[in-house]
């Protein structure tokens, strides 16, 4: 009788440690789901790669500038493919100086390399991003812009609103934006984004992607700029994309 008691206890002892095992295996099957979950849900979040960012700081009449621009810029930008995966910003100011207006406060004049043909070269391009806001719109006048420098400015922007047929509301809007405060608050925006540059621009002009600027891309990105945008995409390789790069990180 004792024998069968013994037996009975440790039966169920032993039954008891099988439940608290299947159940701790429970808990953490079901923990390990919660964990797939919240991982699997993060990646759908995330599931969009993001587009290589390339900032182009430079002046009007700059033909350094101008052949960036107009070569590498405009070949990447032109293509659909690569163009989807990119996102350009061209900043124009520069080597210029900025000069605070002594009895006024946030009142400033502008010294530039090229002279006041440059100045208001600047102003004009900052007013068609400001009035045009898409790329797919402010990028071709900027182009425009830079033509055949150097060219007066504004027979420069009245020619290229004719080629690019703008609406007259937009050419008005540009127009009030270069005579007006607007304009001058533009270029001070501009004025600080490039003084504010790490490390700080000594030339134009002065690459930036992804907000980094070094040597290596800086001279990638003059060379084979779509080359660089491929090769610093992290979602699937475009067709368009070269099947080898030079540069690496």
């Amino acid at each position: 009788m004792r024998g069968l008691l013994s037996a009975v206890v440790f039966a169920l002892t032993a039954l008891d440690a099988t439940v608290q095992a299947a159940a701790r295996m429970s808990t953490a099957r079901a923990r390990g789901a919660h964990l797939l979950s919240v991982l699997s849900a993060a990646q759908e979040i995330d599931v969009e790669p993001k587009k290589v960012k390339v900032e182009l700081y430079m002046e009007s009449m700059c033909p350094f500038c101008s052949t960036f621009l107009q070569g590498a810029l405009t070949k990447a930008w032109e293509d659909p493919i690569i163009r989807d995966i990119m996102e350009i910003n061209v900043i124009p100011y520069g080597n210029a100086h900025e000069i605070p207006n002594p009895t006024a406060a946030d009142d400033y004049g502008y010294q530039c390399q090229h002279g006041p043909n440059e100045c208001r070269g600047n102003l004009q391009m900052a007013c068609a991003k400001h009035v045009l806001k898409d790329s797919e719109k402010w990028f071709p006048y900027i182009r425009c812009l830079e033509i055949d420098n150097p060219r007066d400015p504004a027979s420069a922007a009245s020619e290229c609103e004719n080629i690019l047929m703008l609406p007259d509301e937009e050419i008005v809007a540009i127009s009030h934006c270069v005579t007006s405060d607007l304009g001058k608050k533009l270029i001070h925006e501009n004025a600080v984004k490039t003084m504010s540059l790490k490390p700080p621009h000594k030339y134009v002009p002065w690459i930036v992607v992804n907000d980094k600027h070094t040597d290596e891309l800086q001279a990638a990105a003059q060379s084979d700029l779509i080359a660089l945008v491929c090769e610093l995409y992290t979602g699937k390789r475009p067709t368009a994309c070269p099947t080898n790069s030079s540069y690496r990180e």
